[in-house]
């Protein structure tokens, strides 16, 4: 056997051009199809690493105008009535965005914070990797403030010191006592949102937030719990029915419903489809490496007939003269394989590193060991029919027949047709595959190419953030940050500066409806939906927006609580709402107090 190895390897080595296409074709089929797909599996199929995540759901509330994804979240006073009239969900909890910061010894760090129900860890039934997480009466109003820190800011800010738990930390200025650590990588999906940040902290709703005219402000992510026996669409029906009700006490909410989806399946979100048909394209590759194998040993196997005869004519028995094909098979698969599996393990730590922001649980990702034992077993029986078959064929060709060249009666037919029908198969796979690559990229170079409205070139953006203890006032703000604009304008080699609220296409707007002077106001549902930003008269410099009509924000423009509210709209808005109007000099309703009137379109 030691003999037929050596001298299977000396036929490779004298045919390097077979034996590397063979083992590259396949280390690369198998490398590119472990990886992703493993990828794959963790996205689609693992579940949530919480107590009974099948009994976990996200409550999403729908309007005339969300689509059928419908993931707007809804206001405080909608939720609080909620989670008080339902009976088949159990502790609904609430989940909203901020951002801090954090004062320690030698610097200020802003850091990413999210504000949960105090019940929010108990619903999911989530443990502390250190210390305790936030208890359900930490939400109340007069309790000490406490936090729970990421496992990631306490290793990389706070050098993992395990003596932080119940010290302080000044978060936006208020001392804030630190009760426990959150394990590695927690993350928590809620539609198109993956929520996940560095300090954790309890909600707590003031009498502003609770006033009627909250109805409408929308922020809150909220989810909840299953009580036994109840399945998301009983849970739908219920809700449906209560949020009915509300509606009824609440006339502005007219044409608002609620939506209940399974937290599991909010795990993928709108990715699924896209998941499925990578792993549709991945599956084709690895087929078209299997082919192409197959391809070259049958291919091998014909030009080996010959050299079959011989050794059948001095004598040897059918399978010692298959032996020498069979090994080479072997040899081909077996190096490609382990190659192969390389390539997988560096594949899967480069997509965990790139795509863990989007899909946190590819954190940390591993080869899939089935992923491996399936694309094992096919180049096994890859390497077993396309080195046996020829290797048997050409063991039983009459060997006067086969050293006369001739082509062994229907034995050399059959090989060729099995391999002009893999050649088809192959071109064929192919053919689909870069027909469907070739629509990705052309809908990604449509993606780059198109105009996002303002000139991104040369544009850098940094984030502010202000202590709500030092900057509690509307004119304080300001007074800070215009200061700061000023300063960053005047920097060599900065042409100019502004701020924004929220960054386009990056953050979440803050979307309300509008009312038009002289519309009738009865009926939200007939009320458009615009996304307000918050801008410095800097920005539109800064963006190098057309202006089309009207004029820009300047010096002056909303500067106090006082000054007439202006706004600058875009060009969609008025295709949408004011087509054949001059829209300049149109004044809406944000809120039923005050008017905003339009000044400028860009």
């Amino acid at each position: 056997m030691l003999a037929d190895i050596r001298s299977a390897a000396r036929g490779l080595l004298r045919t390097p051009t077979v034996a590397l296409s063979g083992v590259l074709c396949l280390a690369l089929g198998i490398g590119a199809t472990a990886a992703i797909s493993s990828a794959i599996s963790r996205a689609l199929f693992q579940s949530l690493p919480f107590r009974d995540p099948e009994r976990l759901v996200a409550v999403h509330r729908t309007t005339p105008h969300s689509g059928p994804l419908g993931t707007w979240p809804l206001s405080a006073p909608n939720y609080i009535d909620l989670a008080q009239r339902a009976r088949r969900i159990e502790g609904l909890t609430t989940i909203s965005f901020g951002t801090a910061l954090v004062t320690l010894p030698t610097q200020a760090v802003q850091v990413s914070q999210i504000y949960v129900g105090g019940n929010f860890f108990n619903t999911l039934g989530a443990r502390a990797m250190r210390g305790r997480l936030l208890h359900p009466s930490d939400d109340h109003v007069g309790q000490p403030p406490v936090a729970v820190l990421s496992e990631e800011f306490w290793r990389s800010t706070l050098g993992g010191d395990a003596s932080v738990i119940g010290k302080t930390l000044p978060i936006d200025g208020e001392p804030t006592t630190i009760v426990g650590i959150l394990p590695p990588d927690f993350h928590v999906p809620h539609g198109f949102n993956v929520v996940s940040g560095d300090i954790w902290m309890p909600v707590r709703f003031t009498a502003q937030n609770l006033a009627a005219a909250a109805r409408r402000s929308n922020y809150l992510l909220v989810l909840g719990r299953l009580v036994a026996g109840a399945t998301p669409a009983s849970a739908q029906t219920e809700l449906r029915t209560v949020f009915g009700g509300i509606v009824a006490e609440n006339p502005q909410l007219r044409g608002e419903d609620v939506r209940v989806a399974p937290l599991q399946a909010e795990n993928v979100g709108a990715v699924r489809t896209p998941l499925l048909l990578l792993f549709g394209a991945v599956s084709m590759v690895l087929l078209i490496a299997a082919t192409n194998v197959a391809a070259l040993l049958l291919a091998r196997g014909v030009q080996r007939r010959r050299e079959m005869a011989v050794r059948t004519a001095l004598g040897a028995n059918r399978l010692a003269a298959m032996r020498p094909a069979l090994i080479e098979s072997l040899l081909i698969t077996g190096v490609g394989v382990v190659l192969g599996i390389g390539i997988a393990v560096a594949g899967v730590r480069t997509i965990g590193a790139l795509a863990g922001a989007q899909l946190p649980q590819l954190v940390g990702l591993s080869v899939d060991g089935r992923v491996i034992l399936f694309a094992l077993g096919l180049a096994v029986v890859v390497a077993a029919a396309c080195g046996l078959l020829p290797a048997w064929r050409g063991a039983t060709v009459d060997p006067q027949d086969a050293l006369r060249g001739g082509r062994g009666g229907g034995s050399g037919r059959e090989q060729h047709r099995a391999l002009r029908t893999l050649v088809v198969v192959e071109i064929a796979l192919s053919l689909v595959l870069l027909i469907g690559a070739g629509l990705v990229l052309k809908g990604f170079a449509g993606l780059l190419s198109n105009d996002p409205g303002f000139d991104t070139a040369h544009v850098l953006t940094l984030r502010v953030t202000t202590s709500p203890a030092r900057y509690a006032t509307r004119p304080a703000v300001p007074a800070f940050l215009d200061p700061a604009i000023d300063a960053i304008a005047a920097l060599p080699g900065v042409e100019s500066a502004g701020s924004i609220s929220l960054v386009p296409y990056v953050n979440w707007g803050n979307n309300s409806n509008i009312r038009y002077e002289g519309q009738p106001g009865g009926d939200p549902t007939r009320l458009p939906i615009v996304e307000i930003r918050r801008v410095t008269p800097g920005f539109f410099a800064v963006t190098k927006q057309r202006l089309v009509a009207g004029r820009l924000l300047g010096p002056g423009d909303n500067e106090t609580p006082s000054s007439p509210p202006v706004v600058v709209v875009n060009h969609a808005l008025v295709d949408r709402d004011l087509k054949g109007i001059d829209p300049i000099g149109k004044r809406f309703h944000v809120t039923d107090t005050s008017f905003a009137t339009i000044i400028g379109v860009v």
